[in-house]
Order: C-alpha cells, then structure tokens, then sequence
C-alpha cells in the first residue's frame, strides 16, 4: 500500500504541530534507501524517516532511533549533516494533491537575539525571534519507484539526491547536483485525443465523471478487463490513488470493485469525492488501521468494525457531507472544531489498544473511517505518525536486510544445488558396482572362447562355464554377450576388463568422496542457517567472512582469511600480528563471529546461544565446561545451547527454556514443536573432516519444545 496524496495533507499538518522550529541534531541513513533525522523540539527527541523505497516511501516520526544497515554514513548522509545539522526546521509544504513534501529548514543569524533552546519556535522571552526564511529544502517525492529524496537550496539549485537521474533515463527532470530543480510534471489526464490537467475533487461534479466515463467505455485499455469506478477515479481526479477510488465507490455505491457502467449515480460519486476531498480544510482526520477479520477479541477489548464506524460517519454527514473547502472552512468555524476535539480525545483512549493490535499484521491503513473494508477489524489511532509506524514496522529494515544477504544466499544455494547433483551421480557410480562382476565373467568367457567368436559378430552365445551344474533333466544355461562388431573377440574383452578395473577403482574412491560431498552440503545448510538467524549488519558481516573464507563467495579472501584467522592489524591498521598468534601492539583483537547471545532461565541459570557456526564453536568448545548441559535442534543445523550449571542439578523448567531457545534458533524455527537432543558438553567433540561449530555427540535425551526466545519477541527483532 502506498502512501497517496490524502495520507500526506494528514501528515504535513501533523508534522508541522509537532515539528516546526525543531532543530536538526543528526542524520543518518537506516537502509540504502531512507534517511533518518534527529529533532529536537519540545523538549524532547523524535526521529523523522524519509523513505524513497519504491513500495514503502513514506515519511513519518518515530519514537526511537532507527538501526543502520551501513556502519560508514554514505556521501547523501554526509551532504544532509553539512546543510542541516544545527538548523532548525521553519517549514513543512505539501503542494497540492501531489505525493510530494517539502521541508524547509533555516540557521539563525548573527545578529538575532539568543532565544530560548528550549523553546521549539524558537523565540526568545521578549518574543523578538523572528522564523528567518528556509535556506535548504529536502523534498521527498514518494512516487513508487520513481520515489527520491532531493535537497535543494532557496534558489532551486539541487545540492544532492540519494538517486541521482541522468539525462539518459529521464531528459525532464535530471537530477544531479548543480542542476534547476523541476517539480514532477502535473498530473494530465487524456480526454478523447486531447490531453487536459486533472479536475480538482474538491470542486468535481457527476457530468466531468460522466465525460471521463464515457471516454473510457469508448476506448477500454483493455477490452478482456472491464473497467472499474476505482480505475476512473484514479486515471481522471487529481490527486486520487485507487485505493481512494475503491473508497468513493464503498461510499456512494457500496461496492469498492464497482464495474464502471454509463448509467452510474455520478452526483453521488462526486459527493463522496467532495467529502474526502474536504478533509485537509476540516481537519477532521481519523487515521484507522485495517486488521484481518475473524481474529477475536481475548482480552474483551471494544473492537469497532466497519459497520459502527460508518455510523459516527453518517452524523457528521448530517451537517454537511457535501461540501467545498472553503464551507468547510465555514463549519469548522460554527462548532466543528467541538466535534474534531471529541474525535481527538477518542482516538487517544484508542492509542494504546492500537499499539497492541499493531503487534499482528494489518492489512491496510487509511486517515479517515474506510468503508471499503466490510467485515475487518478497525483501530483507531490518536496520530497519523503512529500509524504509519505501525503499519510498516521493520518492513523496509526486513527488506533492506534480505538485499543484503541476497548475494550470499544464491552463492550458497548455487553451491548447495551443485553439491546435489555431485551426489546424485556419485550414488548412480556407486551402484554400478555390481556391474563389474558381470564385465569381468564376461571378458574370461570371450578370451576362453575368442575362437569360436565370428568376425564381426554382434553377440555370442554360449553354454555359462560359471553356472551352476543343471539338475537332472534340465537344459544348461546359457549367457549372450553383445559385442562390438568392430573389434575382435579380444578387444571386446579388453574393453571390458578396463570397465571392470575403472568401477573397482571407484569402488574405493567414490564412498570417501561421498563421504565429503554429504560434509559440504551439511556445511552449507549451517550456513544458509547461519544466514536466515543473521538480523544485524554485524551478524551478516560475519556470516559473509565465514562464506568468504570457505570459497563460496567470490570476494577479498585474503582479508577474509586473516579476519577468520584472527590476525589484528597495528597501530594505524598496518601493523602485523604479534607472536604466538596474539594481537599486535595497538591492535583489537577481533571476536570472530560475534558474541553468543546471552539469556537467563526463571531458575537463575545462564543460556549461551551460538547463532552461527562460529558463535557455536566458541560457546561449545571455549565457554562450556565438561559438566554443563549442551543443546541442539535434532536432524537439522542451528544454534548450540548451553546451559551453565556449575555442577548443579538443572530443573526441568530451565531445561524447557533452553530446549525452546534451541528450536527457536534452527532451521525449523516454523514447527509447532521441534526435536531437541541434549547429552553433557563432554560427549560432544568435533566432526572430523566438518567445519567449525559441526561435532557429533552421543549418550543423548530427547525432548520436544515450541520453538520460543522471550526476549527476542519483547524487542521485537526477527532473527
């Protein structure tokens, strides 16, 4: 779902109460394609993200700092820090009906008087602080993948852009820096064989849908699709989206998938756009969360669906549903305003319901009541910020996270699918075996018997010298060998005996590379294992050294080899390693693989959890003592447990805990439940010939556990 031009009149003038006059204390950059800026204002810290994500490009407040994907802030993120670091924010624009928000921000000047830095306008005790006018503006376009952050200086020269446009891809707008800025071109809409500007919804009448209308069953762009109400909204009125079309046609035809049809009620269409279109005077938001239906309610909590809804809806109706901006303007003054605080005043009561259904997966989101979604659960929510932030939680860092281990998960899949067909023909070799018998029978049968073999011959029959003597009244058996009518009774038997010393051969080489190839592919679902629990740049970074040092991954190997290796540079990062394998001077040791995680059981006792196959060697064979516990997802590759019991007895609650955490961190984290061996730490040592963190053990317990970790769930990370 994208954020269309109705969400963002919402959430401009929500951030202009809360964020004008904040001053700019940082920026960085979230994912490849966001930016993120700390402003301080009101006393307090928020974070604006800036999304040019060709599916999430959005802007909105969040309550806490963003994770970063890249640990060096690239060139854009440098450029925003020059220009806007100590400015304050003086100005939040939207132009009209355009998926477009301009934020302008400004310095002081030298000879403005010291105001209050607690004050967010800005303005001192005598209030002589006037707002200067913005010097830089940093234009987000969220126009799908056309989407774009631009910053600009006050005479509309481009400073930089996180997506730099070469003349190349577009000859309008190229965006580089040094260059005008251009706005995106006006949205056009073809009438007949003429192309004309979009009508405004707040001013459209039922004869401009009826000519738009008629146009389009004229000349359907697809003849084997028929055209919807929505597909005309969105093709014809400015500044509408299709979902705000599926919304006009719930609203007046109570069908958001109506077909379109001559003999529609355009007046009514054209008042439930005017209505919608009346929202960014009146001011009467009411952003709302979608929710699957059929969920429950298990904690007795008010649902309100989207029948009740449309009840509320209908009163304010009563008071004018059809109206223009300017007498909307006009109610809001005779007492709407009352109205829009009782609104406000319930949306926040509903905030904190929100944060909980937030938690599940929503499905859609607008800022007003939807009735296009008959049946769902809806919540309300007290800002357009906090919905926003609900609606896409983690999703772009999901999305940005997954670019990142893209190219190592095709290198191992790639490797992994490799390994299988080497299996598959190692095994088809491998059963061959019985065939040299047979060859070798056949070649003494021809070199006995190459005297009665006739040139050219393309099979012999003889009685079987090897077969056992027949039984009395029975016929001898006899064998029928094919040859090659090119060779004599000779070379076909020396064919055969080279084909039988070849599979003999084989039969002692193929088992040990059977052996190797069966260790590689267990190698490579550790790491793809590796890879799935990876959820920080760290985890991937580390991940990727291991790839890289196996010979998986085309890439800097020797780096990756001393990283691997433990090897630390000097002071200044040249320096060489120490000796005895110790650190140089001035160098950091490096903790290859990262740290284990770190949890405790109800009981007191300490968990140790390896979530790639390095963090599994150290936790197993380096911070484990003989009598503590070890735990590990049965059949398939995951995280090592261990239990630090101290020579105490472990409770069988500990026990559970620990086993969910083992099935939490594998590849089977989807089961209900999952196979859980757990035998002493001593009778787990290393596989020969395996990779690191892969042992074999014995004298082992089962048990099966839901795969669980507390306190991932409560933070809110995925593995």
């Amino acid at each position: 779902m994208h954020v269309d031009a109705l969400t963002l009149a919402a959430l401009a003038a929500e951030l202009r109460r809360d964020l004008l006059g904040a001053r700019i204390e940082d920026a960085i950059q979230p994912t490849p394609r966001a930016v993120a800026l700390q402003c301080w204002g009101g006393g307090r810290n928020n974070w604006l993200l800036l999304s040019a994500h060709p599916q999430l490009a959005r802007v909105h407040l969040l309550d806490r700092k963003p994770r970063k994907l890249a640990v060096e802030p690239p060139p854009f993120v440098m450029l925003l820090r020059k220009h806007l670091e100590g400015s304050r924010i003086v100005a939040i624009d939207q132009p009209h009906w355009e998926r477009v928000l301009a934020i302008g921000f400004a310095r002081r000047g030298p000879r403005e008087a010291h105001p209050d830095e607690d004050d967010p306008n800005g303005a001192d005790a005598g209030g002589r602080f006037e707002t200067p006018p913005p010097g830089v503006w940093l234009i987000a376009e969220m126009m799908g993948r056309l989407s774009n952050l631009v910053l600009r200086d006050d005479a509309g020269t481009i400073l930089g852009a996180l997506h730099l446009v070469g003349p190349e891809v577009n000859r309008y707008r190229t965006i580089a820096p040094n260059l005008p800025y251009l706005p995106p071109p006006p949205q056009t809409r073809v009438l007949g064989d003429e192309t004309q500007p979009r009508p405004r919804p707040e001013t459209i009448t039922g004869a401009d849908l009826a000519e738009a209308a008629a146009a389009m069953l004229a000349a359907p762009r697809n003849p084997k699709r028929p055209p919807r109400v929505a597909n005309l909204l969105a093709g014809h009125v400015l500044g509408c989206g299709p979902d705000l079309g599926r919304e006009v046609a719930a609203r007046a035809l109570d069908d958001p998938d109506a077909a379109l049809a001559a003999d529609l009620p355009w007046e009514a269409l054209a008042r439930a756009a005017r209505s919608l279109a009346a929202l960014p005077a009146t001011g009467a938001w009411h952003p709302t969360l979608v929710l699957a239906p059929g969920w429950g309610n298990s904690q007795g909590e008010r649902r309100e669906t989207t029948e009740s809804m449309e009840n509320t809806e209908n009163t304010e109706g009563k008071r004018g549903t059809d109206v223009t901006a300017e007498g909307a303007e006009d109610a809001e003054g005779r007492g709407g305003g009352d109205v829009h605080n009782e609104a406000r005043i319930h949306a926040e009561r509903e905030t904190e319901r929100g944060r909980v259904e937030a938690e599940r997966e929503p499905i859609a989101y607008a800022v007003y009541q939807p009735r296009r979604y008959p049946g769902h659960e809806l919540v309300a929510f007290a800002g357009v910020n906090a919905l926003l932030a609900s609606y896409y939680r983690q999703a772009e860092w999901r999305d940005a996270v997954e670019g990142a281990k893209s190219s190592m998960r095709r290198a191992l899949v790639t490797h992994r699918e490799r390994c299988l067909r080497k299996a598959d023909v190692l095994r088809a070799e491998l059963a061959q075996r019985d065939e040299a018998s047979q060859l070798r029978e056949e070649a003494q049968i021809l070199l006995t018997f190459q005297t009665e073999v006739a040139p050219r011959a393309t099979t012999f029959t003889v009685d079987h010298p090897f077969a056992a003597p027949p039984s009395d009244g029975a016929a001898a058996a006899t064998v029928t060998i094919a040859l090659d009518p090119r060779l004599t009774a000779v070379e076909n038997a020396n064919r055969r005996f080279a084909r039988y010393h070849k599979l003999q051969r084989a039969a002692a080489l193929i088992p040990p590379q059977i052996a190797g190839n069966d260790l590689e592919i267990a190698r490579l679902d550790q790491l793809l294992t590796d890879l799935a629990l990876a959820d920080t740049t760290d985890e991937i970074a580390n991940v990727r050294a291991v790839v890289v040092e196996a010979g998986y991954l085309r890439g800097a190997r020797a780096g990756a080899r001393a990283k691997v290796s433990g090897k630390t540079a000097g002071p200044g990062g040249k320096g060489k390693p120490g000796k005895g394998g110790k650190p140089g001077k001035g160098g950091k040791a490096v903790v290859v693989g990262g740290a284990p995680l770190r949890r405790q059981s109800s009981d007191g006792f300490a968990l140790l959890v390896g979530k790639n196959s390095r963090q599994n060697e150290e936790v197993t064979f380096h911070m484990a003592s003989g009598g503590d516990l070890w735990l590990h997802a049965r059949g398939v590759p995951g995280a090592h447990v261990i239990i630090k019991s101290g020579g105490r007895p472990v409770p069988e609650t500990t026990l559970r805990e620990a086993a969910a955490l083992a099935a939490y961190y594998c590849q089977a984290r989807g089961a209900r439940t999952v196979p859980v061996d757990y035998t002493e730490q001593r009778y787990v040592r290393h596989m020969k010939g395996g990779g690191p963190g892969m042992v074999i053990y014995e004298r082992e317990h089962t048990l099966h556990a839901a795969p669980a970790d507390p306190a991932a769930e409560t933070s809110g990370t995925r593995a």
